[in-house]
């Protein structure tokens, strides 16, 4: 049992350093960008940026 939560654990900071790196390269991308609108790129970005948040927080909820 503790060896499960030793691991989520660590999965559940692989994800929190992941969110961290995709969170600095959209702020950067769009302090770039010169219009008012997401590039494909960003928006995939904010998608894996949600699917991740909410592994994470199901990784710490057990």
């Amino acid at each position: 049992m503790e060896e499960r939560r030793a691991l989520e654990h660590a999965e559940a900071r692989k994800g929190m350093e992941r969110l961290r790196v995709l969170a600095r390269e959209l702020r950067e991308e769009l302090e770039e960008t010169k219009y008012h609108a997401l590039s494909l790129k960003a928006l995939d970005r904010l998608e894996e940026i949600e699917k991740l948040s909410r592994e994470v927080r199901g990784r710490l909820r057990r």
